[in-house]
């Protein structure tokens, strides 16, 4: 029986010393002083405080306002992006998120007005997605409000659209000018999963 004995306790020092070296407790040393726990890792949204697929009761609680459209495939609120007046829609796909659009509802008296804000609105993207990783005119961010009268005139000539995509984790935006006649009238970011 001594044998036996022996190996119980043996045994039960081994349970108690793997218990101890592997639990996730933090033990603490140093007298005085705080132990903390763990970090949890923090969550990243794909859009302000959404994820992509989430419902559409979700975008609603995350809004805080009253849409002015709402049907099986999309919700409709009055907002603004950056200051400038804005009409968002997000996109819905059997009742799951899928994509968000601000379609700017500024209205601009003249082309110059319209690029300042564009150049306001890329900068907040470059600060946040990093470099555009396609542009039709990277130009733009060095450019002063006194270069965009021959700026513009070209691009308008050229009947060009003037676009930039950013990504980042799993978001893409596109921003998007377009415009109709001699003057530019739409201005759209879209923001969607990849």
């Amino acid at each position: 029986m001594y044998i036996n004995n022996n190996i119980i306790i043996i045994f039960a020092f081994l349970f108690f010393i793997s218990n101890n070296a592997f639990s996730k407790e933090t033990v603490n040393t140093k007298p005085n002083t705080k132990v903390t726990p763990e970090k949890k890792k923090e969550i990243k949204k794909d859009f302000g405080t959404l994820n992509w697929w989430e419902t559409s009761d979700k975008i609603l609680e995350s809004t805080k306002k009253q849409p002015k459209t709402k049907d099986s495939e999309r919700i409709v609120f009055d907002d603004d992006l950056l200051g400038i007046e804005s009409e968002v829609t997000f996109f819905l796909k059997k009742d799951k998120f899928v994509k968000v659009s601000y379609n700017v509802t500024k209205k601009y008296s003249s082309n110059e007005e319209i690029m300042t804000d564009i150049s306001k609105i890329r900068k907040k993207f470059m600060k946040e997605y990093g470099k555009a990783i396609l542009d039709s005119n990277p130009e733009i961010d060095a450019m002063t409000p006194d270069n965009y009268n021959s700026f513009l005139k070209v691009v308008l000539d050229e009947n060009q659209v003037i676009s930039a995509t950013w990504k980042k984790d799993r978001t893409e935006v596109k921003l998007t000018l377009k415009k109709n006649f001699m003057f530019f009238n739409s201005l759209e970011i879209v923001f969607s999963p990849v």
